[in-house]
């Protein structure tokens, strides 16, 4: 019982996590055609071939609405379709921004009942995650009809805000980084990307301004040193030097 508390909480933490990323990335959008170009770019999820599940291996074949499918209806209602017959205690479904939902689980398929209408032009992202593995989890997105919003409202609460960064630093410190990039100094600049390949991750590009490499490496150490990272969890990042 212990532990499915621990992954909720996670699972949350995960589906604050997107939202904050794509307010960041979001917010500076003027017009619909940019936001819908950036939607498309963003993390998207996994659906694996039921041919390709190991047996008795419990992953998701098919969702609907599809991932990063668009113009959606607002009464819609989410399906996502496992491998096999999932336990409860086996799954966790988080979305955001927050709605209120049912669920319920009839042999391979999770359905999401939304009890009101979802919000027009906005972009719903939900996650699975799974008990057995902390580290599998399956991240989707939609948008709704009507006019696309240009940000996503944040409404937690400054503390809230905190802990959350903290359990991302924590857990997730790729993502961690993400939020904090691009970012450049007089001896780098560092950006970001999402690799989809499993394990899929976040990589960073650093470009030095400088023509000295082992200065510019004790430079971005020094960094992510600052933003809290430990030497440990700076050496699982993936960093590529241009």
């Amino acid at each position: 019982m212990k532990q499915k508390r621990v992954i909720i909480i996670l699972a949350v933490v995960v589906i604050l996590i997107i939202i904050t990323t794509l307010i960041l990335r979001l917010k500076n959008t003027s017009n619909k055609a940019d936001i819908a170009k950036e939607i498309q770019t963003l993390p998207t999820g996994i659906v694996v071939p039921t041919d390709k599940v190991k047996t008795n291996e419990l992953d998701i074949v098919s969702v609907s609405p599809k991932d990063g499918a668009e113009e959606v209806s607002l009464d819609t209602t989410i399906r996502i379709t496992f491998s096999r017959i999932p336990n409860e205690n086996e799954i966790d479904f988080s979305m955001g921004p927050d709605s209120i939902y049912s669920q319920e689980i009839n042999d391979n398929v999770l359905t999401i009942k939304p009890w009101q209408p979802l919000a027009e032009g906005t972009l719903y992202t939900y996650s699975v995650t799974f008990t057995d593995d902390n580290q599998k989890i399956r991240l989707y997105r939609f948008v709704t009809k009507g006019k696309l919003t240009e940000t996503l409202p944040d409404t937690r609460s400054e503390d809230f805000i905190a802990e959350a960064e903290e359990q991302e630093r924590i857990n997730h410190p790729d993502i961690y980084i993400t939020n904090k990039t691009p970012y450049e100094n007089d001896s780098f600049s560092i950006t970001s990307d999402f690799e989809p390949k499993t394990p899929a991750h976040y990589y960073f590009t650093v470009v030095s301004k400088t023509n000295n490499a082992a200065s510019t490496a004790q430079a971005v150490d020094a960094w992510l040193q600052l933003q809290g990272l430990t030497e440990e969890q700076i050496t699982q990042l993936d960093i590529r030097y241009q």
